[in-house]
């Protein structure tokens, strides 16, 4: 199921065991998956290209999407690598700064309207702004939780591991 398949382990299970909590990065802070810059590797050659250089800032350049990761708003919305957003809910987006500056005011359950140019023309979407889920380990300690004799024996055989 994990290897040859797309199932992911049940993580925060297996580092209970060592007294480790997964915890969300960013609670609360809206985000809609993908990554802006220069985007055009990602259409069969269409400028750019592997090594081409990246995208100087955000501020200087078009709110292209680079990536659109499968199972990111982006993506379920219908957006993909080298289509540039040109406005949000009727306003102007000249900037991938400004795209984000969008997103940042908004919450996750919001719904922007887009509009963007692409492969095929003009489109318009919907996205559906999401929780960021990126998420990060902690010592049970740091999030107010006490570790077991066992926890902490697990966790510290398997940190003292030495690879021979």
């Amino acid at each position: 199921r994990y290897i040859d398949g797309n199932e992911l382990p049940d993580y925060a299970s297996l580092l209970d065991h060592a007294g480790i909590a997964l915890v969300k990065s960013f609670p609360g802070q809206p985000w809609v998956g993908g990554f802006f810059g220069n985007a055009a590797a990602g259409r069969g050659g269409r400028g750019g290209g592997r090594g081409a250089p990246a995208s100087t800032t955000p501020d200087e350049n078009p709110a292209r999407v680079a990536s659109a990761p499968g199972g990111t708003p982006l993506y379920q919305a219908g957006l993909d690598a080298g289509d540039v957003i040109t406005t949000v809910d009727g306003k102007p987006i000249a900037t991938a700064a400004d795209f984000a500056a969008v997103v940042a005011s908004h919450k996750p359950g919001d719904r922007i309207n887009v509009a963007y140019t692409g492969l095929a023309g003009p489109r318009t979407a919907t996205i559906n702004i999401i929780e960021n889920p990126a998420v990060r380990t902690q010592a049970f300690e740091d999030v107010g939780r006490t570790p077991t004799a066992d926890q902490l024996a697990f966790r510290n055989k398997w940190l003292a591991a030495k690879a021979k």
